[in-house]
């Protein structure tokens, strides 16, 4: 009657126990399905494509632009129609310059991200910016937009009120104001002496007559390097 009894007690545990692993497997199953499903299915192709020596684990689910580029230019200003443009943008990405809003360029950047390149400007104020797209075709915004002038013309002086070989006769008018307009942010020497200018371009320059010739030279150099002279002669007779 014992024996009996303590059979019933070994069989009641054990199928307890096979209960607890039937639902232990149970849930087991039913969270490795849910991985597979939600998990390791969708991604499966993306997965694939890290063990792919082709690819190098790069794919196309790379949805993030890069960083807009950054342009490097010399100068503001210039009197050659071509300049070495440079710049950063995103390792190996594809770098498009553009002039006012135009692609007019393409380079493409290194491993580094440097790029550089020769570019011919057009006559004028040129709106430089850039933009860049990943080898997954993923395109950054624009960068900033620099501008940088493209003169070649040597500037024009315009003298006021004054004429080459002039006599001006007076004690009184011995302090003499030279007057002239050329380009605007010009640099003006009247006989190696800086001259004030304005804005707009209108300068003077005050000195003090001696009797007989008085010689000026007038030098202009515009702000993309390119120059112009103008001499003349004023004679004073105190």
């Amino acid at each position: 009657m014992k024996n009996s009894r303590a059979t019933s007690r070994i069989l009641k545990r054990e199928k307890s126990r096979a209960v607890k692993q039937i639902f232990l497997f149970a849930f087991l199953g039913i969270a490795l399905l849910a991985i597979f499903i939600f998990i390791l299915l969708p991604n499966s192709v993306r997965i694939l494509d890290l063990f792919n020596p082709k690819t190098g684990g790069s794919t196309s689910y790379d949805t993030i632009p890069p960083r807009p580029p950054s342009l490097v230019l010399p100068y503001v200003a210039t009197n050659s129609a071509q300049i070495k443009l440079a710049g950063y943008a995103e390792p190996n990405s594809q770098v498009d310059i553009l002039l006012d809003g135009e692609s007019v360029a393409h380079v493409e950047a290194s491993s580094s991200g440097q790029f550089s390149l020769e570019f011919n400007l057009q006559p004028g104020i040129n709106s430089l910016s850039a933009i860049s797209r990943d080898k997954t075709k993923n395109e950054s915004k624009p960068s900033g937009t620099y501008q940088i002038l493209f003169d070649n013309q040597k500037p024009k002086i315009e003298l006021e009120g004054v004429q080459d070989n002039q006599e001006i006769v007076g004690k009184q008018n011995r302090f003499f104001t030279l007057k002239g307009k050329t380009k605007p942010k010009s640099r003006v020497l009247i006989n190696n002496h800086i001259a004030s200018i304005q804005e707009d371009g209108t300068f003077s320059y005050t000195t003090t007559l001696k009797e007989g010739d008085n010689p000026f030279k007038i030098e202009v150099t515009d702000q993309a390097g390119n120059r112009g002279e103008l001499s003349l002669n004023i004679k004073f007779k105190p």
